[in-house]
């Protein structure tokens, strides 16, 4: 036992001393003789070093230690600088030793460094007014010494050199024309330099970026413009103050001659220049017969990874169906030449095959100028015997199986399995009809018993009618009509009920009709006609308030039933599902619903198309909004926990009795709370229409039940677990990123690791900023993140005119 114990002991510390890391960085690759940069060693470790590590002594070349430093980081990691001044004597490249530094025993080393220095006699002068002051300034634009070859990417600096006695606030990227090359976006670099210039001291501002030649011959990059913030100080009545001063700095020129690549290349080159290795990932579990594997192909090392081709297999044809690859982000920042670039690809065997064929990238080595190839071993597997036959259909997937025994994603599922012959009936939301009903025949009763007697008038409807029929039909004199009308509203229309227009008319009866010389004039048709309404209207019973409740629910809304012809692509989208071709599975489902609005079911087959490319940022987002249209779908939401327990993604976690309320969709809760209210309802209607004993027993039974259901119900709704507690719903977004991407404490690339976010994880969008995006991620940390690898979980709506509930 005592052994076991030592051996585990001994496996975690080496596993810990594994994950120590030492790294080399210069903040210049490009110097003038004489020009003080800064070289950073960072040391990622549990431990410190026994001894601090010294600087090499080399011919041409000064490097002197400067004062080092230390920040505690994440899982007890330490992550210590020790920073070095460097200073060429000479002209031309020199290359920096790997620093080594032991570590509790285990011997670190870092990568070696290559500077170039130039003479000053390369810096280009000019001068700018600031608050009427000429301030000289020098420019640079350095490249490698030896020409670079077409296709090669090499890096390239720009150098602004400031009086010493200014401050500089850096606050934009140079801007550079571009003549048969191309270059990346000129960033400034963290730290400045020192160096003695015509006399005075100066500081070096660097801008880094990466150029690539287009074609053989002269190239230039340049002229250009760089926009850098000044701090000047002035002096106001008597009063000496530092101010801000924006200016835009003029770049030069420099003109390039890339060298044309040599002959001789192998007819599968496809225009890689560097130094690179290859390595390669396939997910072989679980393979039946004929059945497509994913691959991670991963190229490392320095040179044109931007442009970089997909590495392509080694095997004879009609034995493997291979899919277009698709380009995940590469690892490094672009203006560095050295990094990483994966690619994802499926493979489909055509004939028996026992292992993954080889794979190669062909590539021309501008440091030996010889073609190389770099490739990959074969992969062996095995596959599981299979008893489905060919061109059978997807079927809805099993369930049953729990998410920790998971090893795989559900398969499809299809859009139109719950869809009808007919017009689609929402019976889920219909079922109220029928407590609706009954509480209106309840009504009913109740009004029938106690209420309508209160309303009913003198004598009967058809007795009015009559009445009112008399009154037209009497001769055309207004004095008849009027003596009429006068003794209709005697007989029908009792004292207390006759408004202003009624009395009006008696009175005009009285003066006309009984005085002693009565004038015989007929009246005219239209007033005949509108004091027979006006009697109508006063004596007719109202109608009845029951008649008016059952015509309003008789007018329920149609259903409509829309049938866009969406089968023939979720048929061609299976189709190539089953081939193993899920980009173009992906573009059916895209063309079958080319808006936001998309069905729960297509949106998690179209998750399930990312998984299966590599892309489990974009597939945790669409599990999320099938889950958003349809809480209760089962597929998105086992599927979404087996991603996040394979990613490890940030997102909330839940309490206990938020996991057991989630063990019953939400509307489980909203539907009881809506039966509770209704039985409520009932419960008070039978009260008071039921005269039983049995009856009103069961009424009082509703009234005491229903509140304490309807209470717990809406406790289980208003507790629900639900991810708008990290944020509002238009503000939920989800990082989409292929694989772990670092949140910075600034919208750029030179800001401060924050912390290491997994794909698929859940935060809250706070502020965008020049292609990057500030977010809080569902445990409370906050970051930089770049906008393309962040996405709102509510899709933007489609603009106008010509035209791109979650789980826990």
């Amino acid at each position: 036992m005592i052994r076991i114990l030592l051996i585990a002991l001994g496996c975690t510390a080496l596993v810990s001393q594994a994950r120590a890391e030492l790294k080399a960085s210069l903040d210049s690759l490009f110097t003038v003789i004489g020009e003080e940069s800064r070289l950073l060693l960072t040391l990622e470790a549990k431990e410190k070093p026994l001894t601090p590590p010294s600087a090499p002594r080399l011919d041409g070349l000064a490097i002197t230690a400067d004062r080092a430093g230390m920040r505690r980081g994440e899982n007890g990691q330490i992550e210590q600088f020790f920073p070095f001044k460097v200073r060429c004597f000479r002209p031309g490249p020199h290359t920096i030793p790997a620093f080594t530094i032991n570590v509790g025993g285990q011997i670190l080393r870092s990568q070696p460094l290559v500077i170039t220095a130039f003479p000053v006699e390369q810096i280009e002068w000019s001068s700018i007014q600031v608050f009427g002051r000429e301030i000289p300034y020098g420019t640079a634009l350095f490249s490698p010494v030896d020409p670079p070859y077409v296709g090669q990417t090499v890096p390239v600096e720009v150098k602004i050199y400031l009086p010493q006695q200014l401050a500089s606030a850096r606050s934009g990227f140079a801007q550079l024309e571009q003549d048969g090359v191309a270059a990346w976006r000129f960033e400034p670099s963290s730290g400045t330099s020192k160096v003695h210039l015509r006399g005075r001291s100066h500081n070096g501002v660097t801008f880094r970026s990466t150029a690539t030649p287009l074609r053989a011959g002269a190239v230039q990059l340049g002229p250009g413009t760089a926009r850098i913030g000044l701090q000047v100080l002035r002096s106001e009545r008597g009063i000496t103050l530092w101010q801000s001063a924006p200016a835009d700095l003029q770049l030069p020129a420099r003109t390039l001659e890339a060298r044309p690549l040599p002959a001789g290349a192998p007819p599968t080159f496809s225009g890689a220049v560097g130094q690179f290795d290859l390595s390669i990932l396939a997910d072989t579990t679980n393979l039946e017969e004929g059945d497509p594997i994913s691959l991670r192909l991963t190229v490392s090392g320095t040179g044109n990874l931007d442009t970089l081709p997909a590495p392509h297999p080694v095997a004879p044809p009609g034995e493997w169906k291979t899919y277009e690859p698709s380009r995940l982000e590469r690892r490094g920042e672009r203006r560095d030449v050295t990094g990483s670039v994966s690619f994802s690809q499926i493979i489909r065997p055509l004939l028996e095959q026992r292992e993954v064929p080889a794979f190669e990238l062909p590539y021309f080595d501008p440091l030996t100028a010889q073609y190389r190839t770099a490739r990959t071993r074969p992969i062996p597997f095995s596959v599981i015997p299979t008893k489905k036959s060919p061109g059978s259909l997807p079927v809805i997937p099993d369930l049953s199986t729990p998410v920790e025994e998971m090893q795989g994603i559900l398969g499809l599922v299809d859009p139109l399995r719950s869809a009808p012959a007919g017009p689609r009936i929402p019976w889920g939301r219909y079922w109220q009809v029928v407590p609706a009903l009954l509480g209106l025949l309840l009504l009913g009763r109740l009004l029938q018993r106690h209420l309508l007697p209160r309303f009913q008038r003198p004598a009967r409807e058809r007795e009015i009618l009559q009445a009112l029929a008399e009154v037209e039909s009497t001769a055309p004199q207004a004095n008849d009509f009027l003596r009429a009308a006068g003794h209709f509203v005697e007989a029908w229309i009792p004292a207390d009920r006759r408004d202003e227009e009624v009395n009006s008319l008696l009175a005009r009866r009285d003066e006309e009709c009984f005085r002693r010389n009565p004038v015989h004039t007929p009246l005219e048709s239209g007033e005949r006609r509108r004091i027979v309404e006006t009697l109508r209207n006063r004596a007719l019973t109202a109608t009845s308030a029951l008649a008016l409740l059952a015509a309003a629910l008789c007018t329920a809304p149609a259903a409509r039933a829309e049938a866009p012809p969406v089968a023939p692509l979720y048929q061609q989208a299976e189709a190539a599902w089953s081939e193993g071709n899920f980009r173009a599975a992906l573009e059916f489902y895209r063309q079958a619903h080319p808006g936001p609005a998309i069905p729960a079911d297509v949106d998690y087959n179209i998750a399930n198309c990312h998984f299966q490319l590599g892309e489990p940022g974009r597939a945790a987002l669409h599990y999320r909004r099938a889950l958003l249209t349809n809480p209760r779908h089962a597929e998105a939401r086992q599927n979404l926990r087996f991603l996040e327990r394979r990613l490890g993604t940030i997102t909330i976690r839940r309490r206990p009795y938020e996991e057991n309320l989630a063990t019953l969709p939400r509307a489980a809760y909203a539907t009881t709370l809506t039966a509770s209210l209704w039985a409520i309802g009932l419960a008070a209607l039978g009260l008071a229409t039921f005269t039983s004993r049995s009856m009103r027993n069961a009424a009082w039974t509703g009234v005491i039940a229903g509140p304490a259901v309807a209470i717990a119900a809406g406790a289980g709704l208003y507790f629900y677990p639900s991810d708008t507690e990290a944020a509002p719903l238009d503000q939920l977004a989800v990082v989409t990123s292929n694989e772990r991407i670092v949140a910075r404490t600034e919208a750029s690339n030179t800001g401060r690791e924050v912390i290491e976010v997994p794909p698929g994880s859940l935060g809250r969008l706070l502020a965008p900023r020049r292609g990057w995006s500030y977010l809080e991620l569902a445990n409370g940390t906050r970051g930089w993140l770049p906008s393309t690898e962040v996405e709102l979980l509510v899709p933007p709506a489609e603009p106008a005119g010509p035209k791109a509930d979650s789980g826990t």
